[in-house]
């Protein structure tokens, strides 16, 4: 079963707290080119979940416009969170995810999914993986497509 992994698009350096930050105009145009290039494959997604924060958020929203797919906010999703714990959650469900997230998790959880070395993997803004497994454990995946984006916001 497929899931996918994005990480939310580029967002202002600048707000009144770390979660408060938003996508920059430029955030915004490349989640919407990233979705469009692989719309397809999206569209086998069943349920998106996502970070609390600002910039996930608005990532979810802008995936959501082409996708029109529900949204689970999951608070476990934030920059820090466990991998195991997103693991089992994953574990629990037979449906068809994209995770909408941040670094370093997003580029820990693709290492571990798959078993590379740690920090073979570290997402730019606005990028989409595409992991393949039987089962979700460390190991058990196999990373099929990892669509970067290479024009990242300074």
């Amino acid at each position: 079963m497929p899931l996918y992994i994005m990480r939310h698009g580029d967002a202002q350096l600048q707000a009144a707290s770390d979660s408060l930050r938003p996508l920059t105009k430029t955030g915004c145009e490349e989640v919407a080119a990233a979705v469009s290039r692989k719309l397809d494959e999206l569209m086998l997604v069943d349920e998106i979940w996502v970070s609390p924060l600002v910039r996930a958020q608005q990532t979810a929203q802008i995936v959501n416009e082409k996708l029109n797919k529900p949204l689970v906010t999951q608070t476990w999703l934030h920059p820090g969170g466990s991998v195991s714990q997103v693991i089992e959650s994953i574990q629990a469900t037979s449906k068809t995810l994209l995770l909408v997230s941040h670094q370093p998790l997003v580029g820990i959880l693709v290492d571990t999914l798959t078993g590379a070395d740690p920090g073979r993997y570290r997402l730019t803004t606005s990028s989409i993986a595409r992991i393949d497994a039987d089962i979700y454990a460390a190991s058990c995946g196999n990373l099929c497509w990892l669509d970067q984006n290479v024009c990242v916001a300074s």
